[in-house]
């Protein structure tokens, strides 16, 4: 068994030791049942047996998780050790996404973190034109000095989803437009109407999804802007035009019966744009999807987004990808 793998087994018992699960096994037991599940790596080829001596198996459960202990691990030495603190570090799995000042070097960086293991190595992808794309999120820097983020696709992508005639049950289907729908509100800085209507286009000429089909997925949480750049996002099992109806009174009566009203009468010389009104998921008959889904949006719009604005704010440096 390699190195890094004793390791993280010792970072497990720690781990363990410190925060106890909720299970009747004993950290030995534990420790013991994790090891034979990493050690019986044998596999054939041909007519000869094999045991994989570094890493561990693809498609064992235990990969990722133990994985990603000892990376947490190795970010936490390694950072701790740089000679360039970066302002930012984010990883999803092996990505990683870093904001330096800009008179600091990125290459000092990579150069030290390529130093710590032998077979974890980075490597770098610096902003080009203010942007640059991670994961699936293309970040950019206005003139402003402010992140915005819209859906990024790879040049290779062909947006070919499973096919309406495939063999797939309809939820199946649905999901992949509710799911890539509730990635263009949530990644979209400006306006999500057009990524949407990209979306709808894909699905019904790329994949011959039927349009009724596909408008009846796409978008009943709706966005109220206010002129000073604040929204309300809110649910509603009413059709639209009620509800707006509903907020504009409640607002004209200052009855405080709505976050609208409040607002207002906190703010009375602003103005709210009713005439923008933002569908941002529809067709959720349930009450709890209903309102899971307005937390969610509500997250993702003032904690994510805030927090990673404030950082390239804060820092006015570079963006880096590695």
């Amino acid at each position: 068994m390699c190195g890094w793998i004793l390791l993280t087994l010792k970072i497990l018992r720690r781990r363990i030791t410190e925060t106890p699960p909720e299970t009747s096994l004993t950290t030995e037991s534990i420790i013991a049942l994790t090891t034979a599940c990493i050690s019986t790596t044998y596999f054939t080829w041909g007519d000869e047996y094999y045991q994989q001596i570094h890493g561990l198996p693809m498609g064992s459960p235990l990969s990722p998780i133990l994985t990603e202990i000892y990376m947490t691990h190795f970010e936490q030495q390694a950072l701790t050790t740089s000679p360039i603190q970066p302002i930012c570090w984010y990883r999803k799995v092996d990505d990683t996404f870093v904001i330096l000042k800009q008179d600091q070097d990125p290459t000092l960086l990579l150069q030290h973190l390529n130093q710590q293991h032998p077979r974890v190595q980075f490597t770098i992808e610096t902003e080009k034109d203010n942007q640059l794309p991670f994961l699936d999120v293309l970040v950019c820097r206005n003139s402003a000095n402010r992140i915005q983020t819209s859906v990024y696709r790879k040049p290779t992508h062909t947006d070919q989803y499973i096919h309406f005639n495939s063999n797939h049950p309809l939820r199946t289907k649905t999901g992949i437009i509710s799911t890539l729908t509730k990635r263009a509100i949530n990644l979209s800085f400006a306006d999500p109407k057009p990524e949407i209507a990209y979306l709808r286009q894909v699905f019904t000429h790329l994949n011959n999804y039927p349009a009724k089909l596909v408008d009846k997925v796409i978008a009943s949480i709706e966005s109220i802007d206010c002129n000073c750049g604040q929204s309300d996002v809110g649910e509603t099992s009413r059709p639209i035009n009620t509800r707006i109806k509903e907020q504009k009174t409640s607002t004209i009566k200052s009855d405080s019966k709505s976050a609208i009203s409040d607002h207002i009468i906190n703010c009375p010389n602003h103005i709210i744009n009713w005439d923008n009104v933002q569908i941002l998921a529809n067709n959720q008959h349930d009450f709890t999807k209903r309102k899971l889904t307005e937390a969610f949006v509500l997250q993702a719009s003032n904690t994510s987004q805030a927090s990673i604005e404030h950082c390239l704010i804060a820092s006015q440096g570079e963006l880096h990808h590695r």
